[in-house]
């Protein structure tokens, strides 16, 4: 009964700690809180160079603090001769680029981003392209990667889909492909191909630019393209943000792929009270969502735990493992009650007959 007490209090104070773990103020933050003073005090005509100048992305990553910043190195090994194009043709020196703009997009810094896009004519333009996850991105494919590049921190989903409909509002193309390097993918495989596909946060902001005029069909060099038929959580998320934005009076943009299906949910909307079946899969959503965030706090925490080896944080490890396990076995357990949910969705808006519809809601 002791050694049951022990591990208890044990497993107590490793979810206290998990739950109060705070990052430590990122350089880069820093940095960017200087260029935006430099933005606010620039003469309008030098406003656009300060947003696209060329930065070594893996310098700026590996400062530990921002008293550390040189700027020579900072704007090393990139510049103008990595951007000069001959049949799409870029130097080696390319690999380390990004800008500010890029910066503040990955990082989710919405009111930063519409300051530094109030100078930019054209967010399309290959000046402003940064190296990516073995491809070149544009904007877009920033907004769409929840890991660009290296650059890793908890940014709120409603961040993200507000700055990729700031891109939208100045005119990004979402399929656009800078066709150089290893990989040409389209901005909607952003992030999936880096193998870290994170369900929670990729679908919604693949949905957001599905609105958009992002082409589902659009293949790449290791990216197939998406089928709304299969990728249910994504269609359900996509007719969501439709509907939200409809009320909004919002400006989309969706290709007729995507739009025929979101007709077909608004044809049969009060026929099958689909409204009520978004919001229990909404639910559900949410409830996944959260458990998969603290399983992922659980396992950033396991990694550091493997590098100890005294017992102490053998039990530790033990503890938060036991944790992960019963997590995960819920989220199975959310996912086999959202499936009939999905496939009911994907009967209403594909095509079949409502008595069709009607045999599978039974089901």
């Amino acid at each position: 009964m002791k050694k049951i007490n022990l591990l208890l209090k044990s497993f107590i104070l490793i979810s206290f700690l998990i739950s109060t773990l705070k990052t430590q103020a990122d350089p880069i933050d820093d940095y960017l809180l200087t260029v935006e003073k430099d933005f606010d005090s620039a003469p309008l005509a030098k406003r656009y160079g300060i947003v696209s100048k060329y930065l070594n992305l893996n310098y700026l990553c590996s400062l530990k603090s921002r008293d550390e910043l040189d700027n020579n190195q900072l704007t090393s090994k990139v510049g103008p001769a990595s951007l000069k194009y001959k049949d799409e043709k870029i130097t080696w020196v390319y690999y380390n680029q990004t800008n500010p703009l890029a910066l503040a997009i990955s990082l989710g810094k919405r009111d930063l981003v519409s300051k530094f896009l109030s100078v930019v004519e054209d967010v399309n333009d290959k000046a402003l392209v940064v190296w990516g996850y073995r491809q070149i991105y544009t904007l877009a494919h920033v907004a769409l990667d929840p890991r660009y590049s290296v650059v890793s921190q908890n940014v709120p989903l409603e961040n993200r889909l507000e700055i990729i409909d700031k891109l939208a509002k100045k005119g990004a193309d979402f399929n656009k492909i800078i066709k150089w390097g290893g990989y040409k993918n389209p901005p909607l495989a952003a992030g999936d191909s880096s193998s870290f596909h994170l369900e929670d946060v990729f679908d919604p902001l693949r949905a957001r630019a599905l609105l958009h005029g992002a082409n589902p069909s659009l293949r790449g060099s290791c990216f197939g393209g998406i089928n709304l038929k299969e990728e249910l959580n994504l269609l359900s998320l996509t007719i969501s943000y439709y509907i939200e934005k409809e009320k909004e009076s919002a400006s989309l943009n969706p290709t007729e792929e995507v739009m025929a299906p979101l007709k077909m949910f608004m044809l049969r909307r009060k026929d099958f009270n689909l409204d009520k079946l978004l919001e229990k899969i909404a639910k559900g959503r949410l409830k996944r969502e959260k458990l998969e965030d603290k399983i992922q706090v659980l396992d950033s925490r396991i990694d550091i735990l493997r590098s100890k080896k005294t017992k102490k944080s053998k039990i530790k490890k033990q503890l938060l493992k036991m944790n992960m396990y019963m997590l995960k076995k819920n989220v199975k357990i959310l996912n086999r009650k959202l499936n009939p949910h999905y496939k009911y969705l994907r009967d209403i808006v594909f095509e079949s007959s409502p008595k069709e519809v009607t045999k599978t809601a039974k089901e």
